[in-house]
């Protein structure tokens, strides 16, 4: 197969300036049990940042948006409107259908159920969608952007890496036949990703081991998205996968789908400083063969810069920090975020601009365990109280992590 390239910017173009002092601070306050320490840490740089404030600025118009609906909301739109300019509708809920109607427009429902009201994503283009399905795959394209949609069944229901190997060469098949596209963004839907092929889960949530640790369903679709990138995906010229923002997420059943966003514009991929390199993850701990994944991808749109941030969770370096503990965790998320898209990360990546979380939209918020909602959702309206956020339950890609948030971030007229 021809090799693939693109004006995809990896980080390693750039300095990704590793934050060492404050990694072990946070670190030793995770490990001693002092998480007050580390949420006051939080709250003040918040306050100094005035990220608890309202933020009233009228937003720059895009020629994309994300809407999060409620199921009432989302049937008040014009299903002509959907049919010529709907990207993709994803419902979250409890059982997985496949799409089998003929709506006109890509509609993707996964098995993760929704927590409150709001339960629809729907992805909208101002400018036309030409929506097209084959028996590989679907896609939607308008504008600079285009966006695909796989399922794939595992054989036996024990072979997903297979599955994931499949499904990315797919992808790549189509990246090279559409040469002027970029990796963007990508959403990696994976049942029970926690457990082995029997179901049962194979360590607990400091991370130890419980079972056969190297049949956990999410290293084995790790091993066939690495082992597709490396046959047939691009890379850098030492061979490390050229790599968008992405989130892996567990679901509750149905196939392994995996939703591709593609862009013609410049695209960088951005790192956080208090984080380590997903390709520079300890290989005998998380697995031999690691996630393809930036922290973030920073896309450069006629509009001005905006960012893609990957799912994101209580991590330092590359250790679960808090474990057990939702309050810390969920602040330890929001900073991990925050520090992402500042102006200091940000120049590192030669842009002049930067963003903190009051810039951020589209947000979903992934949790662990639906007795956490509440206090999740007090603390997250502690800081988009305008906003709407779409929460949904489910298994997160390591045992420790309770939450994990997401969401695009756009610079503000007057900010």
């Amino acid at each position: 197969m021809e090799k693939l390239t693109n004006n995809f910017e990896d980080s390693k173009d750039h300095i990704h300036k590793v934050n060492q002092f404050e990694i072990n601070h946070i670190l030793q306050l995770s490990d001693n049990g002092r998480p007050e320490e580390r949420i006051d840490e939080i709250k003040k740089s918040f306050v100094e940042q005035e990220i608890f404030f309202e933020n009233k600025n009228e937003s720059v118009e895009q020629v994309t948006q994300i809407q999060l609906l409620n199921e009432e909301d989302f049937f008040k739109i014009d299903a002509e409107y959907l049919k010529t300019h709907a990207f993709r509708v994803t419902k979250f809920s409890h059982t997985y259908y496949p799409n089998t109607e003929d709506r006109g427009y890509m509609f993707s429902q996964v098995s993760i159920p929704a927590l409150g009201g709001i339960s629809y994503a729907v992805f909208l283009s101002k400018e036309p969608v030409i929506y097209e399905k084959n028996e590989t795959y679907e896609i939607s394209r308008s504008g600079a952007m285009a966006l695909l949609r796989i399922c794939t069944s595992e054989n036996n229901g024990d072979d997903l890496q297979k599955a994931a190997e499949d499904s990315y060469k797919q992808i790549f098949d189509y990246l090279l036949k559409n040469k002027n596209l970029n990796l963007l963004r990508v959403w990696n839907y994976i049942p029970n990703i926690l457990t082995d092929e029997t179901g049962k889960f194979v360590a607990d949530e400091t991370g130890n081991s419980i079972g056969n640790i190297t049949r956990e369903r999410y290293r084995m679709f790790n091993a066939g998205r690495w082992d597709a990138w490396q046959k047939w995906g691009p890379k850098l010229k030492n061979g490390d996968p050229i790599r968008p923002a992405a989130t892996g997420i567990g679901s509750f059943g149905g196939p392994l789908v995996i939703e591709v966003l593609f862009t013609e514009n410049r695209v960088i991929a951005i790192e956080n400083p208090l984080q380590t390199q997903f390709v520079h993850y300890n290989r005998e701990k998380y697995g031999a063969k690691p996630p393809v994944s930036a922290r973030g991808t920073l896309h450069i749109t006629q509009n001005g810069p905006e960012v893609y941030v990957a799912g994101t969770a209580s991590l330092i370096s590359d250790s679960v920090a808090h474990i057990g503990n939702i309050e810390a965790q969920t602040y330890e998320t929001l900073n991990n975020i925050n520090t992402l898209l500042s102006f200091e990360n940000m120049k590192n990546y030669g842009v002049e601009a930067g963003f903190n979380l009051k810039d951020l939209e589209a947000i979903r918020v992934y949790i662990k365990n639906e007795d956490d909602y509440e206090q999740v959702k007090n603390i997250i309206g502690t800081i988009w109280k305008d906003k709407p956020v779409l929460y949904v339950h489910d298994h997160i890609c390591r045992p420790g992590f309770l939450l994990e948030i997401e969401g695009l971030a756009r610079k503000n007229k007057t900010s």
